[in-house]
C-alpha cells in the first residue's frame, strides 16, 4: 500500500506542466522523459524519490511516514538516484554527467 502523501506526489508527476513552468519543447520533453523513467523504477525507489524531491519532504518525515531510520531513507535514496541515473542513460536521454 502506497503512503497518501506518496500517492500525492506520483499523481502531481503525471499532471501536466503549466507553460510557465516548461516554456519551451525541449524543456517539456526533459520532464517528459524523466516522468517516464521514474515510472518504470520499482514502488519504494519511485516512493521515497517523490517523497523528497517532489514534495520537499525532510529525511525523518520520510523515515517516519515509512516507518524507517533516516539513515536507511538516505540509502534507499541513494539507491534510488542510481537507478533513476540507469534508467535514463538507457534511453539515451542523458549526457554523460557525474
Amino acid at each position: 500500500m502506497v503512503h497518501p502523501i506518496a500517492q500525492a506526489g506520483q499523481e502531481a508527476l503525471h499532471q501536466p506542466r503549466r507553460d510557465s513552468l516548461c516554456p519551451d519543447g525541449a524543456r517539456r520533453r526533459r520532464a517528459e522523459i524523466a516522468g517516464e523513467a521514474l515510472a518504470g523504477l520499482k514502488g519504494p525507489w519511485r516512493t521515497v524519490l517523490t517523497m523528497r524531491y517532489a514534495e520537499g519532504s525532510s529525511l525523518a518525515t520520510i523515515g517516519a511516514l515509512l516507518g524507517m531510520s533516516e539513515h536507511a531513507v538516505e540509502g534507499r535514496l541513494r539507491r534510488a538516484r542510481a537507478a533513476l541515473k540507469e534508467q535514463l542513460q538507457k534511453t539515451g536521454s542523458m549526457e554523460n554527467r557525474s
